[in-house]
C-alpha cells in the first residue's frame, strides 16, 4: 500500500522578536500535530543578541539573553545570522524511507534534519560537513549551531543558526557583555573560531530568498510535496495571545488545568495507535510551557519561561563538569542528606520532561550514587526521554557538594 504524501510548509517570517517566535514555535507545533504536517520557519533578529538553550540558567531582566525552546550552546543571534526553525509531528518522519516504521534514534535527528540544508549549501559552493553532535562545520570550523527537543506528544522542533554575513564567533564577546557574572555558566569559548558563510562564498544566498531556495532541498531530501507560506501562517501568530485549538490532536488548556485525560485510543504523531487508555500528552510528564497547545503562548507566559532558570540560589550544592557539547551543571538543595529541587543546566539536549521527571523522581531521596542511578535509569527507559551530551550525568549528580 503507498505511503501517503508527506507534506512541508515553508514560512519566511523576516525579522522577529523572541516572543514573536516564541508564539509561532507554538502554533508550528501545535499545526504538526493536529494536521500531521512538517513546517519550516526562517528568520532573523533585527538587533544582535544571545540565543540561550532551554536548559541555560538566565540572569533575570535582560531582553538581549533569549531563551528557546530547544536544549543546546548558548549561540549569537542578530543581523547577518540567518535563524531556521523545523517543526515536524514525530521524528520518525524524517525517516522518509520507512516513517513511522523504523524509528529514529535521538541522536540521528539533526543528521536527518539537517540535510537539506547541507545540501543547498553544498550546491552553493561550500563545503560543508556535519560531524555530528550540534555543529555543521566548514574547513573544519563551526558554521551552524543546531538542537532539538521532542514534545510529550511526540512533535519535534529543529532551531537551527547558520553564520552568513555575521559568523557564531560573536558568541563569546556578547557572553563577556551580557552576562558578565557568567550567570550561565557555558564554556565562554565555544564558537569563537566560527567562520561565516559569506567569506568562504563568491555570492551569499540573498535575504529573502533562504525559504525559495531551500524548497527544493526539502523536498528532495524529505521526500515530501513543499508549498511556500505566507500571510497566512503570519496572520495566525500575529497576536502573541493566540490561544490554539488543540483539541483534535492533543490536550487542551482546559482539559490539562483539569487534569482531564484524552480519548482512550489515540494515535501518537507517527500514525501508530496507542494502547487504550494511555493519554496523548502524560500530564506528570508536561511543562507548564513548552509543549504544543497545552497553554496559551501570551507575554506572561514568554516572560515565565525566560525567568524559569535563574541565577544560583545561595546555599545551594554544585557539581559541573565539561560534556559533549560544552558545560554541564547539577545543583540541588541538601537537607538531611535528602535530595531537594535538583536542577540540571548547560549545554546539553533533552526533552524538557525528560529533566523534570529527574528532577521530580529525585525529589526527597537519600543522596547516594545507587539512588541517583536508579532513579535515571527508571526516568531513561521512559517514553520520548533521553539526554544527549551529558554522558556521565548520574556521576555529575552524586557529586554535588
Amino acid at each position: 500500500m503507498a505511503r501517503a504524501q508527506r507534506k512541508l510548509s515553508v514560512w519566511d517570517a523576516g525579522e522577529e522578536t523572541a516572543g514573536q517566535g516564541f508564539a509561532r514555535d507554538h502554533l508550528m507545533m501545535a499545526l504538526a500535530a493536529r494536521d500531521g504536517v512538517a513546517l519550516a520557519r526562517l528568520w532573523r533578529r533585527s538587533e544582535e543578541g544571545l540565543s540561550l538553550g532551554r536548559f541555560h540558567r538566565r540572569r533575570p531582566g535582560d531582553a538581549r539573553l533569549a531563551r528557546r525552546l530547544s536544549g543546546g550552546r548558548v549561540v549569537a543571534v542578530g543581523p547577518g545570522i540567518q535563524c531556521l526553525n523545523l517543526v515536524f509531528p514525530s521524528v520518525d518522519w524524517l525517516e522518509a524511507a520507512s516513517a513511522g516504521l523504523r524509528p529514529l534514534q535521538p541522536s540521528q535527528v539533526l543528521n536527518r534534519a539537517l540535510r537539506p540544508l547541507l545540501s543547498l549549501l553544498r550546491a552553493c559552493g561550500a563545503d560543508v560537513i556535519y560531524p555530528g553532535r550540534d555543529l555543521v562545520t566548514l574547513g573544519g570550523c563551526p558554521l551552524a549551531h543546531a538542537a532539538f527537543t521532542v514534545a510529550p506528544d511526540g512533535v519535534c522542533l529543529v532551531e537551527a543558526q547558520l553564520g552568513v554575513e555575521v559568523s557564531l564567533s560573536r558568541t563569546p564577546a556578547l557572553l563577556a557583555e551580557y552576562d558578565p557574572q557568567g550567570v550561565a555558566g557555558v564554556d565562554t569559548g565555544s564558537l569563537a573560531n566560527a567562520v561565516a558563510l559569506s567569506a568562504s562564498l563568491r555570492r551569499s544566498p540573498r535575504r529573502g530568498a533562504w525559504g525559495e531556495l531551500l524548497s527544493g532541498h526539502f523536498g528532495a531530501e524529505f521526500d515530501c510535496s513543499v508549498r511556500v507560506a505566507g500571510a497566512e501562517l503570519d496572520h495566525s501568530a500575529g497576536a502573541a495571545g493566540v490561544e490554539f485549538d488543540h483539541s483534535a490532536g492533543a490536550a487542551g488548556v482546559e482539559a490539562l488545568a483539569a487534569s482531564s485525560p484524552a480519548p482512550s485510543t489515540p494515535s501518537d504523531p507517527a500514525g501508530r495507535e496507542q494502547a487504550p487508555g494511555r493519554p496523548a500528552h502524560n500530564r506528570g510528564d508536561a511543562p507548564v510551557v513548552g509543549t504544543a497547545g497545552v497553554f496559551r503562548p501570551c507575554p506572561e507566559a514568554f516572560s515565565s519561561f525566560q525567568e524559569s532558570l535563574g541565577p544560583l540560589p545561595p546555599g545551594r550544592v554544585l557539581s559541573a563538569a565539561p560534556g559533549m557539547l560544552g558545560l554541564i551543571e547539577c545543583s540541588a538543595d541538601l537537607r538531611e542528606g535528602r535530595i531537594h529541587d535538583l536542577r540540571v543546566s548547560g549545554d546539553f539536549i533533552a526533552p524538557f520532561h525528560t529533566i523534570e521527571a529527574l528532577r521530580q523522581g529525585c525529589e526527597g531521596l537519600l543522596y547516594d550514587m545507587p539512588t541517583v542511578r536508579r532513579v535515571l535509569a527508571r526516568v531513561m527507559i521512559g517514553r520520548r526521554n533521553f539526554v544527549l551530551g551529558a554522558p556521565d550525568l548520574d556521576g555529575l549528580i552524586a557529586s554535588m557538594a
